[in-house]
């Protein structure tokens, strides 16, 4: 006797997929960006009912899993840069691994330096063009100017260094030669004509001396002065012959003049109190008198002489008169050849 019967038996897999992961994983950036698979960030994934080849497995960053993760150079030497690997059986089973991505950029930049050129003495340095740069990553581009070509005179040769490097350290150098000549005449300023004042310096240094208006010259110069009568207006008018020359060009050579115009504004000093007054007694009752009169000037030497009395006169300083007794008060006046003037008394 037999019997028999169906019985339904349900057969699940509740166990997780097993996935072993690498800690980290570093990836080498050789151009602007590079997708990386989950299937290079696990040694081994396996699972107790699901062929490996139909395991699912995809990665994510942040919330979305993929097949494959872009990473640019923004990423580049990212520190805190994690990605999470799932790994899904045919039963929705899954495992999870996080592996540390270490971006590195090994690309060189590569420089071509602005073409060699030549300079007029004086021109900026900092228009001169810019290097050419192919690189698949932020840089940043710096130069440096090697001054030691340069002579004295700011003539020669500046070597300028470029240097590219980007955020991993890759560079790239070249060296731009500049010449600096100067092809133009010197320019300089011409110090003004002049009102001196007797007696005052006149050296250059006081009254004006040329300079150079460009940094690609060294001024040296001569002077050579010749007096003239200043006429009813000036003591006396210098004029003073400037020869130009240039130590940066030995050939170099210009002259110009410049007029000194020599004034007497001081006053005469007169003192009527002078020592040495001495009086002589004639047979008659007139007496004589010769009073020295003390004259300084700070630039003339020639004077005229005037005073109120009507018997005296002026002679090599001297005022002298035949006065009979009494007391005096006489006013004497000297001016120099200027016009200038000072007055003293003569009290006895």
């Amino acid at each position: 006797n037999v019997d028999s019967c169906d019985q339904l038996v349900t057969v699940s897999d509740d166990e997780d997929p097993q996935v072993v992961c690498f800690p980290s994983v570093q990836f080498s950036l050789g151009g602007e960006a590079i997708y990386i698979t989950p299937d290079q960030f696990f040694r081994d994934a396996s699972d107790n009912t699901t062929p490996d080849s139909l395991l699912d497995i995809q990665i994510k960053r942040d919330s979305v899993w993929q097949d494959s993760i872009l990473f640019d150079c923004e990423d580049v030497n990212q520190t805190e840069l994690f990605v999470q690997v799932r790994v899904m059986d045919a039963f929705g089973n899954f495992n999870l691994c996080d592996v540390q991505i270490l971006l590195r950029d090994i690309t060189v930049p590569v420089l071509e330096c602005p073409s060699d050129l030549t300079l007029d003495c004086g021109e900026a340095l900092d228009s001169l063009g810019t290097p050419q740069i192919w690189d698949n990553c932020q840089w940043e581009l710096s130069h440096r100017d090697d001054l030691s070509g340069l002579n004295a005179c700011g003539f020669g040769t500046v070597y300028r260094t470029w240097r590219v490097e980007d955020a991993s350290g890759n560079k790239d150098s070249c060296v731009q030669a500049i010449e600096i000549d100067f092809s133009g005449q010197p320019q300089f300023t011409q110090p003004p004509d002049v009102t001196v004042a007797c007696g005052q310096d006149i050296s250059p240094s006081v009254t004006g001396e040329p300079s150079f208006v460009d940094d690609c010259s060294r001024l040296i110069y001569a002077i050579e002065d010749r007096s003239f009568s200043g006429g009813p207006d000036f003591v006396e008018i210098i004029r003073r012959t400037f020869e130009i020359g240039d130590l940066c060009r030995p050939t170099y050579s210009e002259e110009f003049e410049q007029l000194l115009y020599i004034v007497d504004r001081g006053s005469p000093t007169l003192d009527c109190q002078a020592e040495g007054a001495y009086y002589l007694h004639h047979d008659s009752c007139d007496i004589r008198v010769e009073i020295p009169l003390g004259i300084s000037d700070n630039c003339s030497t020639a004077f005229e002489f005037g005073h109120n009395s009507p018997s005296g006169e002026i002679v090599d300083n001297y005022f002298i008169a035949e006065l009979g007794v009494g007391q005096y008060d006489i006013l004497v006046e000297v001016t120099d050849e200027s016009g200038n003037a000072d007055q003293c008394q003569l009290n006895f």
